[in-house]
C-alpha cells in the first residue's frame, strides 16, 4: 500500500503542484467583498485618488 501511494505521489507530482498552485492563487489573489450603505458612500470610495477595481455580479 505504501509502495503504491509513493508510487503515485511520484507518478503525479506535477500535476498535484500546478493543482496546489492555482488553488493558492485564487485564495490569496481574490478581492474582499465590499458592501456600501448607499450610492454616496459607493461614490466617495471611488472619488479616493486610489485606483479602484469595480466588480458587478448578478445573481439572474
Amino acid at each position: 500500500m505504501r509502495l503504491q501511494m509513493t508510487r503515485f505521489l511520484r507518478d503525479n507530482l506535477f500535476f498535484l503542484a500546478v493543482f496546489l498552485l492555482i488553488g493558492a492563487a485564487f485564495v490569496l489573489l481574490r478581492t474582499d467583498g465590499a458592501e456600501f450603505a448607499s450610492l454616496e458612500a459607493f461614490q466617495g470610495m471611488l472619488g479616493g485618488g486610489t485606483p479602484t477595481v469595480v466588480e458587478f455580479y448578478s445573481n439572474t
